[in-house]
């Protein structure tokens, strides 16, 4: 399951966090106003969509920008599958966090589709790669 969900997590999580920003200013994320949204696969074919409530971050003036989600607030609409997924999926008693970080101060955030790398830090593991990030057509390019 974990392998199915990381890389569409990971999207999700660039594009809604990185790319909401229409300036290179101090940008602090809001959680009340903020949606980190994963699938899981069962059966083969049955999606279900599941979130976090707890995230935090921001970009600084210098591009660099960070993700940080809280593994304990993951939410299901399932008590018990919640519990499941802090104590054997994301062991969260060792890792309580996940974060995804980028460096923005080269290429800035441009408007449609973009590839930028970034770091995701999840159990302990840094893993690199360049996902493509989708940002509003309307959004003015800022460097």
């Amino acid at each position: 399951m974990m392998q199915r969900t990381l890389p569409f997590v990971c999207n999700t999580v660039l594009s809604f966090a990185l790319l909401s920003g229409t300036a290179m200013a101090d940008w602090v994320l809001d959680n009340t106003q903020s949606a980190l949204y994963f699938v899981s696969i069962k059966k083969d074919h049955i999606a279900e969509t599941h979130t976090f409530k707890t995230l935090s971050g921001g970009i600084t003036k210098a591009g660099q920008g960070s993700l940080n989600i809280d593994l304990a607030s993951v939410s299901t609409n399932i008590d018990i599958r919640d519990q499941r997924m802090r104590e054997q999926l994301f062991d969260t008693q060792k890792f309580a966090t996940a974060s995804v970080s980028v460096d923005l101060s080269k290429t800035g955030v441009k408007p449609g589709i973009q590839t930028v790398n970034v770091t995701l830090d999840l159990h302990g593991v840094k893993k690199k790669f360049p996902p493509p990030l989708p940002s509003p057509k309307s959004a003015t390019p800022c460097k």
